[in-house]
């Protein structure tokens, strides 16, 4: 989809939780530490930690992903000339996950307006809008944005054009869009090798899955 496309899925998610910013930020707060606490062995290994911190904050937990979207889109013409097709595109799989997860978002944060009480069960408002087949595909989406990040931090000049980037884009107004870029980068040049991380960050999240079906975990 379209830079375009993916802008206006996420503008209408963030509409429908306008009127529930507390009960979504409720909604985040379960599922980034439920995140955090599953990989809690990786985030003490020096080397794992950014990319850990970085899937988990600017991936599942980002508190705006509006706000990077619409300065991406600001970006389209001053930073064309700097930014390289293969960042805006590994950029663009990450607003369609973003998007992806801010509709899912607004689902279930619209069932515990309807049915949560005071006290929301989270785990079952999840499971009533993903099944195993839409969280696989949840789960696979991240994986792909990881992968991307990694095909970047391979190629030398991808870091010079960060690095040309950072004054101008801060100057502009897009201080959100090149710390993100920023962070992941670093994150994952890290790694080294990315695969066996998000081989384990794969498998951990199909399991996460099962562990909440009847009988799991």
């Amino acid at each position: 989809m379209s830079l375009q496309g993916e802008l206006a899925r996420l503008r209408a998610a963030a509409g429908r939780l306008a009127a529930s910013a507390e009960l979504h930020a409720g909604w985040r707060r379960f599922e980034v530490e439920q995140m955090r606490a599953r990989y809690a062995d990786l985030a003490r290994d020096p080397l794992c930690r950014p990319a850990v911190e970085f899937l988990i904050d600017e991936l599942y937990g980002n508190p705006a992903p509006l706000r990077l979207a619409e300065q991406l889109e600001r970006a389209r013409g001053p930073m064309e000339t700097l930014l390289p097709a293969k960042v805006r595109h590994t950029v663009g799989a990450a607003l369609a996950f973003l998007a992806a997860k801010l509709e899912r978002d607004a689902k279930i944060v619209e069932r515990a307006a309807r049915f949560g009480g005071e006290r929301p069960d989270w785990d079952a408002l999840r499971r009533a809008v993903y099944d195993a087949e839409s969280w696989r595909a949840h789960t696979e989406a991240a994986v792909a944005v990881g992968r991307e990040i990694d095909r970047l931090v391979h190629k030398p000049l991808i870091g010079v054009a960060l690095r040309a980037c950072a004054a101008p884009a801060r100057r502009m107004g897009l201080g959100y869009l090149q710390d993100f870029l920023e962070r992941g980068y670093a994150a994952f040049r890290r790694l080294g090798d990315a695969a066996p991380f998000l081989a384990r960050f794969r498998e951990r999240e199909l399991a996460a899955w099962k562990d909440t079906e009847p009988g799991g975990g």
